[in-house]
């Protein structure tokens, strides 16, 4: 092999240097290679030498040529082909992406919205090809590649040329054209001889079957039997794999797929128009993304617009690592098989007997908890998810759920099973009894009665119990547990170990992280291979830090793989690629465990929500919520994050209330946002004073009142008081010894900026230090200011810091280096710096800190202004005024609303858009109803220019 690689060099050195090989398939072996001529990268594809014989140089040339006239923007071009010592080659551009093959193995099944844009695609090649006379006959995910949110088909003529050349019977062998026939019309199965473009069709019918089913029509186990299938067996219909795939798409994938090419669409323009409509929110779907041309409300019409944007959302690892039932958190994968979400649920009832303060019954519980949750036919709740049911009794959600209130709960609940255990010491040995009982009677299901002769004796005891139990229940399967691994060997034998780890996830969940770091290392001083108490500690730095503890102790948990189920392994392994900020292979572990039926799917929402994929983590956090018993607060409330994103308002309102009734924490700040949303300035400041005000309020829940203050405030245009809010936070904030003292900084940066009023400067000593927030912080200030140099300075030694630092700190250092060149006057250079990041308005990636997107689009706004094209600054301006982003910058839309619209209703007047114009004076009097003596000047311009328009109020 080596010698054909180096023959294939030497026969190419002269025009495409070969670099290395990309990829190989049935056909051919791709290559990334320098085109000497045109000095750029391309892609060489190789046909393997027994094509290349039974193939010629001729014919291969001959159908190349054809291919190589097609001209689309969904098909791949063709730069050159031939023969070079007996190697048949052709050329074409290296792409930057990934091959729809390469997707879906790590995917699987795609989203629908993004499945129908790739089937869009697809079919505009086709439709290009066919009407010049090219058939594909090979369409296939390794066909079509995937580049900037789009499709492009590859390979047109070399299916034909290379089938009729060396027969059906060769093309269908293993190794030659391996998974070809998955997508084989059944007149190309059946060696028809007059294949026309309708083959083609076929072909995109079994791919989208595959993208949305992820699997194709037929399976096999050999070629010829998928080829048999095609000709003789009907197709299932997807949705029998995929019930979400709505029933327009079903319909036209199955006409796709019908064996008589006279019963399929007959042409690629006849399909294409049925993809475009399913593409559409018309056609029953809504886009993955939508980007508005105009996003200003219209007058006393709804306030709810539907907008694009992106989020960071920071939280504490509490909310990373989801309150899963406990043999989840313990360990133990949920079964494949049947998922949690489809089994039925149990309450484990506190156990009866022990000792005075519970501890031995609460551990032997938590131990029979995480046994049944090994089973395929049943699930434990969760403790904290009983909270709701318990409130809705009126009991305290933390009181003992002794048997009686189990049952209670059950039947209140519609879970119809009970387990009830008691454990008594009696010397050195102890009495262990389980019961499983039907909760409405009572009446016993199962039960198991053994002795543990020893402590040591316990974990092993209980397993054995628990596998009887489930025995009784109807669990079967390796003895009642899905998987025949003791519960020792992914938890710890250590009976006193298991408990203090009990304990130290119950101050886990209280955010009470040294408490819980310190039983944590007693469980690891009894067992020091207990994997999960290392993984548990790892997660407990992630707020407070260091960050290098969260790796130290993920790194100590995976050395001991032994004591860790492929579920967790993955899942610290996704952890620390998140940590480090590699989103891309979090993403790629989360997919497969979701995949596989072992859930994750908040951390899997939390990773797409920082990749900017918004529909996409909802989606997750949705699926997350489906698995649980009931809503976790916490889930709901990722869910609401990203639905701000997807301007989904009304059901951001809806969450907000079943928070509010589930007696979440943060009920006021929630209603903060809802008064931003309604632009209700009045009830924001009186909502935000009352917080602000509040001595039982915390420190961050006093600075979160009294930003909002600053933001209605700035709004109605109070700019002194808004400023003097602003400097009573930073204020307060020394006081309590710096921290929170950088925000309001930059708080009166934005205001002054946005307004055109002076701010005083404050203490740099007091307010910088030498955290890389703090330079940050002082860079963005100095550059505001106009004291570029130390702008510089300070943004010098924030990036001189180690790599894997830098990349956290997301658009930070390029706003910097925009807002130093937007005092100099390079306009230009502030686009080219800028405009990218502000398109997309928010950064990618799990951030230490980050600039407010309105920052950057503000300055892209400033630039185009000064470059004379009012139309582009306008549009940057519109994305500012759309209540966009998270619910903190919702919160804050008030430091710059009414002087957005402003300039707004200037630049449209400047375009003479004056139906726009007068909509954003509006707009901006609507807001500016109370504004400073200094700035009257602003709401007299507003209805002078009303008025010149020829509308006045």
């Amino acid at each position: 092999m080596a010698d054909v690689l180096e023959r294939l060099r030497a026969a190419l050195a002269d025009r495409y240097p070969i670099e290395r090989e990309l990829g190989s398939g049935g056909m051919a072996t791709v290559y990334l290679a320098d085109d000497l001529k045109l000095h750029r990268k391309v892609a060489v594809k190789v046909l393997r030498p027994e094509l290349a014989a039974a193939l010629g140089p001729d014919r291969f040339v001959q159908e190349i040529d054809i291919a190589a006239k097609l001209t689309h923007p969904h098909i791949l071009p063709l730069h050159d082909c031939g023969d070079a010592d007996g190697f048949l080659y052709y050329v074409m551009p290296h792409i930057e992406g990934e091959s729809l093959r390469e997707r879906l193995a790590h995917e699987g099944e795609l989203p629908i919205t993004e499945a129908v844009k790739i089937l869009r695609d697809v079919a505009d090649a086709l439709d290009h090809a066919h009407k010049h006379g090219v058939v594909h006959r090979d369409i296939k995910p390794d066909n079509v590649l995937l580049s900037e949110r789009h499709a492009l088909v590859t390979d047109f003529g070399v299916a034909k040329a290379v089938s009729e050349a060396t027969g059906r019977q060769q093309l269908t062998t293993e190794g030659v054209a391996l998974g070809t026939p998955a997508y084989m019309s059944p007149e190309q199965a059946a060696a028809d001889k007059h294949i026309d473009h309708r083959a083609d069709i076929y072909a995109v019918g079994a791919l989208a079957y595959e993208l949305l089913a992820g699997r194709p029509p037929f399976i096999g186990t050999t070629p010829q039997e998928v080829l048999a299938a095609h000709v003789t067996q009907a197709v299932e219909p997807v949705t029998k794999h995929r019930e979400k795939v709505p029933p327009a798409l079903a319909q036209v994938v199955m006409k796709c797929l019908e064996k008589k090419p006279a019963d399929r669409w007959q042409s690629a323009e006849e399909l294409l128009p049925q993809l475009e409509a399913l593409a559409t929110p018309s056609g029953g779907m809504t886009p993955a993304e939508t980007q508005p041309v105009r996003v200003t409300p219209p007058r006393r019409k709804s306030r709810a617009v539907a907008i694009a944007g992106g989020l960071v959302l920071v939280i504490g690892v509490g909310a990373l690592v989801l309150r899963q039932p406990l043999g989840a958190l313990f360990g133990g994968d949920a079964p494949a098989a049947v998922e949690a979400s489809q089994r039925p649920w149990v309450i484990v009832a506190a156990f009866e007997g022990g000792d005075d303060d519970h501890t031995l019954g609460e551990t032997a519980q938590a131990l029979v908890s995480t046994g049944l949750d090994q089973s395929e036919i049943v699930a434990t709740v969760p403790r904290p998810q009983l909270g709701t049911v318990l409130r809705a009794a009126g009991r305290s959600d933390t009181v003992r759920i002794d048997p009686a209130l189990a049952r209670e709960l059950a039947v209140r609940s519609l879970v119809g099973t009970v387990v009830e255990g008691r454990i008594d010491p009696i010397g050195e040995t102890f009495s262990i009894l389980l019961r499983a009982v039907n909760a409405v009677d009572g009446a016993v299901i199962a039960s198991a009665r053994g002795v543990a002769n020893s402590d040591r004796d316990l974990v092993p005891r209980l397993d054995e119990l628990t596998r009887e139990i489930l025995g009784g229940l109807g669990d079967r399967s390796a003895a009642g547990i899905a998987s025949d691994r003791p519960l020792a060997s992914f938890a710890t034998p250590s009976f006193e170990a298991f408990g203090k780890f009990v304990q130290g996830l119950d101050l886990y969940f209280l955010s009470d992280m040294t408490g819980s770091r310190a039983l944590l290392d007693q469980a690891l001083a009894l067992d020091p291979d207990f994997a999960l108490a290392w993984m548990y500690k790892g997660h407990s730095f992630w707020t407070s830090g260091p960050r290098d503890s969260v790796e130290a102790n993920y790194a100590e948990a995976l050395r001991r793989p032994e004591r860790l189920t492929e579920g967790r392994r993955a899942d610290i392994e996704a952890l620390l690629a998140l940590h480090r900020n590699d989103l891309r292979t979090a993403l790629r572990i989360y997919d497969r465990l979701s995949n596989q039926g072992l859930g994750y799917d908040h951390n899997r929402g939390l990773t797409l929500g920082h990749l900017r994929r918004h529909d996409e983590s909802a989606a997750a956090y949705r699926q997350a919520l489906a698995r649980q018993f009931r809503p976790s607060p916490g889930t709901l409330a990722n869910l609401s994050a990203r639905l701000l994103y997807l301007g989904e308002f009304d059901e951001v309102r809806a969450i907000y209330s079943q928070l509010d009734s589930l007696g979440r924490l943060g009920t006021r700040t929630r209603a903060l946002t809802v008064a931003a949303l309604d632009r209700d300035w009045q009830e924001q400041e009186r909502l935000g004073r009352a917080m602000w005000d509040d001595p039982a309020a915390s420190a961050g829940q006093q600075r979160t009142g009294a930003y909002s203050v600053a933001a209605a405030q700035a709004a109605r245009g109070r700019i002194a008081d808004a400023r003097q809010t602003l400097v009573g936070i930073r204020e307060a904030a020394l006081a309590q010894g710096n921290t929170g003292a950088r925000g309001p900084v930059v708080g009166q940066m934005r205001l002054s900026w946005y307004s055109g009023a002076t701010s005083p400067s404050p203490r740099p000593a007091e307010i910088w230090g030498t955290t890389a927030r703090g330079l940050a912080t002082h860079a963005r200030w100095a550059a505001f200011t106009g004291d570029t140099a130390a702008a510089r300075r300070s943004l010098s030694t924030l990036v001189a810091r180690p790599a894997e630092d830098v990349t956290r700190y997301g658009e930070v250092p390029v706003f910097i280096e925009a807002a130093i060149a937007a005092q100099g006057d390079r306009w230009a250079e502030v686009v080219e710096l800028l405009a990218p990041s502000a398109t997309r308005g928010h950064d990618i990636g799990y951030l230490e800190f980050q600039t407010n997107r309105i920052e950057r689009q503000w300055l892209v706004a400033d630039a185009y202004e000064q470059l004379g094209r009012p139309d582009s600054a306008a549009s940057f301006l519109e994305r500012i005024v759309a209540p966009e982003g998270s619910a903190s910058e919702i919160r804050g839309r008030g430091l710059t609303y009414s002087f957005a619209h402003r300039r707004l209703a200037r630049l449209y007047t400047q375009l003479e858009e004056f139906d726009r114009a007068e909509e954003h004076w509006l707009e901006f009097l609507d807001a500016f109803t109370d504004p400073d003596p200094e700035f009257q000047w602003m709401q007299d311009e507003a209805r002078s220019e009303l008025e010149r328009l020829g509308r006045g109020r």
